[in-house]
Formats: structure tokens, C-alpha cells, sequence
């Protein structure tokens, strides 16, 4: 899949050649994981991904991929850059200066823009993309919360002092792995919260995507698809087109009306086969994924609309979540191909209804997602979950 991802792109599709790692290991296009870089070797170039990736793809790649796909034609000498810092099983915090994968980070983007002024290239830089994972499910929100904030507060300050432009966020939400039982996944609503306080976009949810093992792990061609969510959001949003179905919610004794901010002449949609094959929705999905303190009595979502009527089994609930489900689905997965093919633990079946083919598989079709949330009742109050009132859609 990588090779199609980038037919006809060789060499505006690329990456930060020549770094090395401490320990000599050459750093390929997905970057030096869990190894410190050697910051005494300099990258030798801004160079054509083609050679080096050896035919591996991902989401990011996918996502810068597809935007030069839908550019390239108003700007011929435009490219993409393609680099990874990362590793999994990391809490968001280690991307932080003074932390092993924030000081490669840096370096690295310290090292592009030393090129782009040696090459004599423009560096743009638009948004942050963040495909946020699962490491932080047990943090609690006023700690996820405070270092999501302060990792994009150094990316976005940095993007700005060096390039003079301050980068958007763009965002997945995290899912709940298969088993998130014991895991509060607080993490989930503090990514929801920071994304629109600072005016980004929640691209899409974890929760939507097939996954390949009991945990929340996915296939090349899924995160293929991820990559093309991504990269729809961006298009919208660079179109100035709103994106993300922000959830309002009011609340009057024990009725709970949630309305999510769709597109012009989107609707909500009941996928009601949706977790068929992963445990079916009356028994990991019920009441539309909408649950509360002392339990639900009925959600009723308007599909010609955009709202859900939800009739609490208390009118004293202090909790309201929304496709977080702390449950195990472990033993519902689809056997495939010898792998474990699983859904993630936070579901609902309503989704907008907006839709767009592929364009690497023609045959399946992106979905966009209703974010996830978890908030909090005083009385009729809504709230976050650190006690400050809960807004609805910007």
C-alpha cells in the first residue's frame, strides 16, 4: 500500500535524511522510536521518500499523501514532508522538551529548518496532525488534560517563532482498547475539551476503526483510511467548512437532550449492524452508547436531525458519558486471516451521515464520528469533568 500511496509523488513526497541514532542505527522515514538521536550527526538532506520507505505506509503518510494528491495540480512545486518522532506506550508527556522522544522532536524539526534555508525551500507548516493513542487511559483528566496542553503549547510556540505561523490542531480521539474495564480513559475527554478550546478539529475516533488484536492496533489498510479521514478534515477546514460534530447538551430533571452539530444537510445515522460481528450493539452499545449515574430508561435520537432525547433513570445523576464504555469486549472478536480482528470498547452505532468512498479502496466508504464525552450534572448543570461548565458547539 505505501508504494500506491505515493505513485506518481517521487520526489515532492519526503523526509529528514542522514540522522543516526547514539547508537549508530541509520533513522528511517518512521523515525528513531525509543533510541536518543546522535545530535552531533546533522540530517544530510530533505530528500524523496521513495527509496526509503521500502514499502511501508501509515496514517501519516496517507494524510500527506492525499493532500498533495488534491493540491499538486494548483502547485506543482509543492511537497510534503513525512517525519516520526514517536513511539507507542508512551504517555503524551514524553513528548516534552527535556524528555527523550520531545528532545528528538525538536532536533528534528530544528534540523528541517536548517535545510529548508540550505535547499531554499518554504516551509509551511498549518496544522499539527495528532493521532493520539491509548498510553494515558489511566491518567486522570486534570493530569491529561494539563500535559496535552503543554506539549501543544511548545509545538505550536515553536512552529510559530521558527516559521512565523501558528499551526491548528487537528486531532483523533482515543478509543477505549478491548479490555478498558479498570481504565477511567479520562484522556478521551481531555483531548475533546483541549481540541476545542484551542479551535482545532477532532478528525475522527479511534473507536470507529477495525482493529487487529485485543488491544487497538490496526492494519495497514485501515490506517490508510485514517490517513484519508484526516486528510478530508483538513480539506474542509482549509475550505473554512465546519467539521467537528461538537456535542451541546441540556439537561431538565431527567431529560438529557444532546444535540451534535452536523454539517448543512448531514442527519444522524443508526449503523445498527455495525457491532455484529464484535458482540452486537444490544449487549456492548445499548442506548446508543449513551450511559449515566443510576442508569438510562431510553435515548431516542431524531435521525432526520441531529438530536438525542435521553430519559435518565435519575434526575439526581451527577455523570453522563457518550461511546466510553468501561467494559471488557475481549471475547468478541472476528478470527481472520489468523489474526484477532476486534472493535474497540467505546461504541455507539449513530454516526453522521455524510460519507465519502475511498480513494486507495475504492469499494469502502470513510465515515465521519461523533466525538466521544464524558461530563458531569450539578442539578441541571452541565459541566467538564474539572467542574467548569460544559460549551456547547462554537
Amino acid at each position: 500500500m505505501g508504494t500506491a500511496m505515493i505513485d506518481g509523488l517521487a520526489g515532492q513526497m519526503t523526509y529528514l535524511a542522514g540522522l543516526r541514532t547514539e547508537g549508530g542505527a541509520v533513522v528511517a522515514p518512521w523515525g528513531p522510536g525509543d533510541q536518543p538521536l546522535n545530535m552531533a550527526i546533522p540530517a544530510t538532506g530533505i530528500t524523496d521518500i521513495a527509496p526509503a520507505l521500502g514499502g511501508r505506509g501509515g496514517i501519516l503518510l496517507s494524510a500527506q499523501s492525499c493532500y498533495l494528491h488534491r493540491t499538486i495540480g494548483a502547485n506543482p512545486d509543492q511537497g510534503a514532508l513525512v517525519m516520526d518522532a514517536g513511539v507507542g506506550g508512551l504517555n503524551l508527556d514524553k513528548m516534552l522538551i527535556g524528555q527523550l522522544q520531545g528532545d528528538n522532536y525538536y532536533y528534528m524539526l530544528g534540523e528541517v529548518a536548517r535545510l529548508a534555508v540550505d535547499q531554499d525551500l518554504d516551509v509551511t507548516c498549518g496544522e499539527i496532525i495528532h493521532y493520539i493513542g491509548t498510553s494515558s487511559k489511566s491518567e486522570s483528566y486534570a493530569v491529561a488534560l494539563g500535559n496535552i496542553n503543554l506539549v501543544w503549547d511548545q509545538q505550536q510556540d515553536w512552529c510559530e517563532t521558527t516559521w512565523g505561523q501558528r499551526p491548528g490542531i487537528i486531532a483523533g480521539q482515543t478509543g477505549g482498547d478491548c479490555n478498558t474495564a479498570p481504565d477511567p480513559y479520562d484522556v478521551t475527554m481531555a483531548q475533546y475539551d483541549a481540541v476545542r478550546d484551542r479551535g482545532g478539529e477532532i478528525a475522527t475516533s479511534q473507536r470507529i476503526w477495525t482493529i487487529n488484536d485485543n488491544n487497538i492496533h490496526t492494519d495497514i489498510d485501515v490506517s490508510v483510511m485514517i490517513g484519508e479521514v484526516i486528510d478530508w478534515c483538513r480539506e474542509e477546514r482549509d475550505a473554512a467548512r465546519k467539521w467537528t460534530p461538537w456535542a451541546s447538551i441540556t439537561k431538565s430533571g431527567a431529560t438529557v437532550t444532546v444535540s451534535f452539530d452536523l454539517r448543512p444537510g448531514e442527519t444522524l445515522v443508526n449503523r445498527s449492524d455495525f457491532y455484529d460481528d464484535h458482540g452486537g450493539a444490544a449487549v456492548t452499545a445499548p442506548n446508543f452508547g449513551f450511559e449515566a449515574d443510576g442508569g438510562i430508561v431510553s435515548a431516542v435520537p431524531d435521525l432526520d436531525g441531529n438530536t438525542v432525547v435521553v430519559t435518565l433513570a435519575s434526575a439526581s445523576a451527577t455523570w453522563f458519558r457518550f461511546a466510553m464504555q468501561r467494559q471488557d469486549v475481549l471475547a468478541y472478536g472476528v478470527p481472520s486471516g489468523g489474526l484477532t480482528y476486534n472493535q474497540s470498547a467505546h461504541r455507539t452505532t449513530l454516526f453522521p451521515s455524510e460519507t465519502r468512498a475511498s480513494r486507495f479502496y475504492p469499494d469502502r466508504t470513510l465515515w465521519r464520528s461523533l466525538p466521544s464525552f464524558h461530563v458531569l450534572f450539578d442539578g441541571d448543570q452541565v459541566n467538564r469533568l474539572d467542574g467548569t461548565p460544559f460549551e456547547g458547539a462554537p
